[in-house]
């Protein structure tokens, strides 16, 4: 017995995993850091890493040394539904929150070691870091499983963007509507490559501008949801959700 889902496949994999380091995002972050360590001498190059963790299943080794006070004793957790979960015990909702802390954890640590391989060559100076997110995940809010099935809420869509700008110096927060698509007409723009060809084809905008301070804004609202279900705009402060206008979403 067991809540949410069990993946019979997925629990003989993990019976193989020796260590921390052979988990999905260990093992990306550690070849990421050996692309860094074969490639730092090299000019623009681009490396995209997506390590999938935080995700579910929210799994970690058996003795990982974060516990967070988990005293949990029901049926085994790991792999939530995309269900509502109003019927849900309050143990199993903490104890999920807090498999996916564990999952985070392991994740930002082995985030932090890749990072450490940038100090360790000194490529602050010269090299752009990006660190973005997909989506958030609903670990019992508003009665939630889950994501991408109930209305856009900001536990799943407000997402964090963080950048570093060679040169830039000091920290500071931007207020302005971005979005994950402003960051190929970043990048274009940052290397150097002309999207005269096709303007009408970026639906993103470059945030140079936001970030040397030459502008306080990229765009006054942002449309996001998922196609077939609701769309919703926002200007920062107000959302406007407007749902299918028949329940079935059709034509």
């Amino acid at each position: 017995e067991h809540f949410g889902v069990f993946n019979a496949q997925y629990e003989l994999n993990r019976q193989s995993f020796q260590n921390e380091a052979e988990y999905p995002s260990p093992k990306t972050f550690r070849q990421a850091s050996e692309f860094v360590e074969k490639h730092h001498r090299e000019d623009n190059w681009f490396l995209f890493v997506d390590s999938c963790d935080p995700h579910e299943p929210f799994d970690v080794p058996d003795d990982f040394e974060e516990d967070y006070n988990d005293s949990y004793d029901g049926k085994p957790f790991n792999w939530p539904k995309y269900a509502a979960c109003d019927d849900m015990p309050e143990d199993a909702v903490k104890h999920i929150r807090k498999q996916y802390a564990k999952n985070l954890t392991m994740a930002d640590k082995w985030l932090g070691k890749f990072l450490n391989k940038l100090d360790e060559h000194g490529m602050w100076e010269d090299t752009m870091v990006i660190l973005i997110a997909d989506h958030g995940h609903m670990l019992g809010e508003h009665m939630f499983m889950g994501k991408n099935y109930m209305p856009a809420y900001n536990e799943v869509f407000h997402i964090p963007m963080m950048i570093h700008m060679p040169g830039q110096t000091g920290q500071k927060r931007i207020e302005a509507i971005t979005q994950n698509i402003d960051l190929f007409p970043t990048l274009l723009e940052y290397f150097g490559v002309s999207t005269d060809t096709c303007p009408d084809k970026l639906h993103g905008r470059s945030l140079l501008p936001l970030l040397n301070g030459s502008v306080h804004k990229v765009r006054d609202t942002a449309l996001y949801g998922v196609f077939g279900r609701q769309v919703n705009i926002t200007d920062g402060r107000y959302t406007y959700f407007r749902s299918a206008v028949r329940e079935d979403n059709l034509p």
